[in-house]
Protein backbone atom coordinates (compact mmCIF):
# COMPACT_ATOMS: atom_id res chain seq x y z
CA UNK A 1 0.00 0.00 0.00
CA UNK A 2 1.35 3.55 -0.63
CA UNK A 3 0.42 4.49 2.70
CA UNK A 4 3.23 2.09 3.97
CA UNK A 5 5.98 3.95 2.40
CA UNK A 6 8.83 5.49 4.16
CA UNK A 7 11.27 7.56 2.42
CA UNK A 8 14.15 7.24 5.37
CA UNK A 9 14.12 3.18 5.53
CA UNK A 10 14.03 2.77 1.98
CA UNK A 11 17.03 5.28 1.32
CA UNK A 12 18.56 3.34 4.20
CA UNK A 13 18.38 0.34 3.45
CA UNK A 14 19.57 0.87 -0.78
CA UNK A 15 22.38 2.53 0.98
CA UNK A 16 23.19 -0.85 2.96
CA UNK A 17 22.72 -2.49 0.05
CA UNK A 18 25.02 -1.09 -2.29
CA UNK A 19 27.72 -0.52 0.19
CA UNK A 20 27.76 -4.44 0.77
CA UNK A 21 27.50 -5.21 -2.73
CA UNK A 22 30.41 -3.27 -4.11
CA UNK A 23 32.57 -3.03 -0.78
CA UNK A 24 35.13 -0.79 -0.77
CA UNK A 25 34.38 0.77 -4.71
CA UNK A 26 31.16 2.97 -3.28
CA UNK A 27 32.33 6.09 -3.88
CA UNK A 28 29.29 8.70 -3.40
CA UNK A 29 25.35 8.18 -2.62
CA UNK A 30 23.28 11.09 -2.81
CA UNK A 31 19.74 11.99 -3.42
CA UNK A 32 18.10 14.23 -5.11
CA UNK A 33 14.69 15.72 -7.16
CA UNK A 34 11.21 16.39 -5.39
CA UNK A 35 11.92 14.37 -2.49
CA UNK A 36 14.58 16.44 -1.38
CA UNK A 37 12.77 19.88 -1.71
CA UNK A 38 9.84 18.26 0.16
CA UNK A 39 7.76 18.86 -2.80
CA UNK A 40 7.26 14.92 -3.71
CA UNK A 41 3.71 13.61 -4.94
CA UNK A 42 2.04 10.13 -5.53
CA UNK A 43 4.01 9.75 -8.67
CA UNK A 44 7.57 11.24 -7.88
CA UNK A 45 10.57 9.08 -8.59
CA UNK A 46 13.37 8.39 -5.53
CA UNK A 47 16.30 10.01 -7.65
CA UNK A 48 19.76 7.96 -6.47
CA UNK A 49 22.69 8.89 -7.88
CA UNK A 50 25.86 6.22 -7.70
CA UNK A 51 29.41 7.16 -8.09
CA UNK A 52 31.59 4.22 -8.39
CA UNK A 53 35.15 3.71 -8.27
CA UNK A 54 35.05 1.84 -11.55
CA UNK A 55 32.35 0.27 -13.59
CA UNK A 56 31.57 -3.04 -15.28
CA UNK A 57 28.73 -4.68 -17.12
CA UNK A 58 28.03 -6.92 -14.32
CA UNK A 59 28.22 -4.26 -11.66
CA UNK A 60 25.63 -2.75 -13.84
CA UNK A 61 23.56 -5.68 -13.60
CA UNK A 62 24.13 -6.41 -9.77
CA UNK A 63 22.46 -2.73 -9.18
CA UNK A 64 19.40 -4.31 -11.26
CA UNK A 65 19.05 -6.90 -8.86
CA UNK A 66 19.36 -4.92 -6.00
CA UNK A 67 16.70 -2.28 -7.20
CA UNK A 68 14.63 -5.40 -8.19
CA UNK A 69 14.69 -6.89 -4.89
CA UNK A 70 13.64 -3.53 -3.01
CA UNK A 71 10.47 -2.83 -1.68
CA UNK A 72 8.45 0.14 -4.09
CA UNK A 73 11.08 -0.42 -6.64
CA UNK A 74 8.53 1.29 -9.11
CA UNK A 75 9.79 4.17 -7.51
CA UNK A 76 13.41 4.01 -7.81
CA UNK A 77 15.16 6.20 -10.38
CA UNK A 78 18.28 7.56 -10.66
CA UNK A 79 22.82 7.11 -12.66
CA UNK A 80 24.81 5.01 -11.87
CA UNK A 81 28.37 6.02 -13.09
CA UNK A 82 32.23 5.27 -12.53
CA UNK A 83 34.64 8.15 -11.30
CA UNK A 84 36.10 8.35 -14.43
CA UNK A 85 32.59 8.98 -16.43
CA UNK A 86 31.90 11.37 -14.43
CA UNK A 87 34.90 13.76 -14.41
CA UNK A 88 34.35 13.04 -18.22
CA UNK A 89 30.26 14.46 -18.03
CA UNK A 90 29.18 17.28 -19.13
CA UNK A 91 29.38 19.91 -16.48
CA UNK A 92 26.39 22.02 -17.50
CA UNK A 93 24.19 18.96 -17.23
CA UNK A 94 25.89 18.46 -13.17
CA UNK A 95 24.73 21.63 -11.70
CA UNK A 96 21.37 20.57 -10.14
CA UNK A 97 23.29 16.94 -9.14
CA UNK A 98 26.13 18.99 -7.12
CA UNK A 99 23.95 21.90 -5.50
CA UNK A 100 20.30 20.22 -5.28
CA UNK A 101 21.60 17.03 -3.87
CA UNK A 102 21.44 15.56 -0.22
CA UNK A 103 24.39 13.48 0.58
CA UNK A 104 23.94 9.84 1.43
CA UNK A 105 27.18 8.53 1.40
CA UNK A 106 30.80 9.89 0.15
CA UNK A 107 31.80 13.17 -1.44
CA UNK A 108 32.14 14.54 -4.27
CA UNK A 109 34.98 16.70 -3.18
CA UNK A 110 38.07 15.48 -5.58
CA UNK A 111 35.19 13.95 -7.82
CA UNK A 112 34.06 16.84 -10.00
CA UNK A 113 34.19 20.63 -9.86
CA UNK A 114 31.44 22.92 -9.94
CA UNK A 115 29.80 24.26 -13.38
CA UNK A 116 31.41 27.59 -14.41
CA UNK A 117 29.52 30.60 -15.25
CA UNK A 118 30.14 29.73 -18.79
CA UNK A 119 29.17 26.62 -18.66
CA UNK A 120 25.81 27.40 -17.19
CA UNK A 121 24.98 29.26 -19.85
CA UNK A 122 25.64 26.64 -21.96
CA UNK A 123 22.77 24.73 -20.45
CA UNK A 124 20.50 27.58 -20.37
CA UNK A 125 21.17 27.88 -24.32
CA UNK A 126 21.15 24.13 -24.83
CA UNK A 127 17.99 23.85 -22.77
CA UNK A 128 16.07 27.04 -24.59
CA UNK A 129 16.84 26.65 -27.70
CA UNK A 130 15.41 22.72 -27.53
CA UNK A 131 12.45 24.62 -25.71
CA UNK A 132 12.40 27.11 -28.79
CA UNK A 133 12.54 24.83 -31.64
CA UNK A 134 9.62 22.49 -30.17
CA UNK A 135 6.99 24.50 -29.46
CA UNK A 136 7.41 26.29 -32.49
CA UNK A 137 7.89 23.69 -34.42
CA UNK A 138 4.47 21.85 -32.78
CA UNK A 139 2.42 25.40 -33.38
CA UNK A 140 3.48 25.60 -37.15
CA UNK A 141 3.05 21.85 -37.64
CA UNK A 142 0.61 20.24 -35.69
CA UNK A 143 -3.03 19.14 -36.95
CA UNK A 144 -4.25 19.47 -33.12
CA UNK A 145 -2.74 21.40 -30.80
CA UNK A 146 -5.59 20.86 -28.19
CA UNK A 147 -4.72 17.01 -28.53
CA UNK A 148 -0.89 17.68 -28.19
CA UNK A 149 -0.79 20.96 -25.34
CA UNK A 150 -0.77 17.89 -22.52
CA UNK A 151 2.74 16.94 -23.06
CA UNK A 152 4.21 20.23 -22.52
CA UNK A 153 4.28 19.23 -19.06
CA UNK A 154 8.13 18.24 -19.28
CA UNK A 155 9.11 21.10 -21.01
CA UNK A 156 7.22 23.44 -18.49
CA UNK A 157 8.35 21.35 -15.59
CA UNK A 158 11.93 21.62 -16.86
CA UNK A 159 11.72 25.80 -16.75
CA UNK A 160 12.45 26.12 -12.75
CA UNK A 161 15.47 23.72 -13.18
CA UNK A 162 16.43 26.88 -15.78
CA UNK A 163 15.13 29.20 -13.18
CA UNK A 164 17.49 27.48 -10.63
CA UNK A 165 20.32 27.85 -13.02
CA UNK A 166 19.52 31.50 -13.63
CA UNK A 167 19.19 32.65 -10.47
CA UNK A 168 22.56 31.38 -9.50
CA UNK A 169 24.47 32.96 -12.59
CA UNK A 170 22.77 35.87 -11.81
CA UNK A 171 22.58 36.64 -8.02
CA UNK A 172 24.67 33.89 -6.82
CA UNK A 173 21.55 31.80 -4.85
CA UNK A 174 20.59 28.17 -5.29
CA UNK A 175 16.99 27.95 -4.51
CA UNK A 176 15.90 24.63 -3.82
CA UNK A 177 12.01 24.85 -3.93
CA UNK A 178 9.51 25.88 -6.06
CA UNK A 179 8.01 27.91 -3.12
CA UNK A 180 11.26 30.19 -2.91
CA UNK A 181 11.77 30.74 -6.47
CA UNK A 182 8.00 31.55 -6.57
CA UNK A 183 9.32 34.37 -3.74
CA UNK A 184 12.18 35.32 -6.07
CA UNK A 185 10.88 36.11 -9.64
CA UNK A 186 9.48 39.11 -10.50
CA UNK A 187 8.52 38.85 -14.13
CA UNK A 188 5.10 37.93 -15.12
CA UNK A 189 6.04 36.20 -17.81
CA UNK A 190 8.64 33.63 -15.43
CA UNK A 191 5.99 33.70 -13.09
CA UNK A 192 3.27 32.18 -15.11
CA UNK A 193 5.34 29.93 -16.47
CA UNK A 194 6.56 28.45 -12.82
CA UNK A 195 2.91 29.06 -12.44
CA UNK A 196 1.56 26.50 -15.09
CA UNK A 197 3.94 23.83 -13.34
CA UNK A 198 3.42 24.11 -10.44
CA UNK A 199 -1.10 24.01 -11.20
CA UNK A 200 0.55 21.60 -13.96
CA UNK A 201 -2.50 18.77 -12.83
CA UNK A 202 -5.75 21.45 -12.18
CA UNK A 203 -4.83 23.32 -15.15
CA UNK A 204 -6.18 20.04 -17.64
CA UNK A 205 -9.44 21.55 -19.07
CA UNK A 206 -7.72 25.28 -18.75
CA UNK A 207 -5.18 23.55 -21.51
CA UNK A 208 -7.75 22.11 -23.73
CA UNK A 209 -9.52 25.33 -24.00
CA UNK A 210 -7.06 27.77 -24.23
CA UNK A 211 -3.86 25.32 -26.29
CA UNK A 212 -2.70 27.80 -28.82
CA UNK A 213 -2.04 29.92 -25.77
CA UNK A 214 0.50 27.23 -23.54
CA UNK A 215 2.44 26.71 -26.42
CA UNK A 216 2.85 30.92 -27.23
CA UNK A 217 3.77 31.56 -23.76
CA UNK A 218 6.16 28.76 -23.61
CA UNK A 219 7.24 29.37 -26.81
CA UNK A 220 8.18 33.18 -25.76
CA UNK A 221 9.52 32.56 -22.81
CA UNK A 222 11.87 30.26 -23.93
CA UNK A 223 13.15 32.03 -26.51
CA UNK A 224 13.60 35.20 -24.30
CA UNK A 225 15.51 32.94 -21.64
CA UNK A 226 17.77 32.13 -24.84
CA UNK A 227 18.40 35.82 -25.46
CA UNK A 228 18.84 36.22 -21.77
CA UNK A 229 21.86 33.77 -21.60
CA UNK A 230 23.31 35.44 -24.61
CA UNK A 231 23.20 38.49 -23.33
CA UNK A 232 25.08 36.93 -19.60
CA UNK A 233 27.39 35.28 -22.30
CA UNK A 234 28.38 38.65 -23.80
CA UNK A 235 28.74 40.13 -20.39
CA UNK A 236 31.50 37.87 -19.24
CA UNK A 237 33.53 37.33 -22.65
Amino acid sequence: MEQDFQLEPWLMELNRKLLEAFAGRVLFIGHIGSWVRGEAGPESDIDVNVVMETLSGEDIQTYHQIIKGMPFREKACGCLVSKDELTAWPRHELFHFIKGCRVLYGSLDHLVDEPTPLELIDYLKITASAMTHYTRHRMIYSPDLKAEVHDLKMAYKSSFFVFQVWAYLTDHQFLLTKKEMLEYLDDDLDIQILKSSLEWERLTTDREDRPLDYFKNLSCWAGRMLLRAEDARKSIS
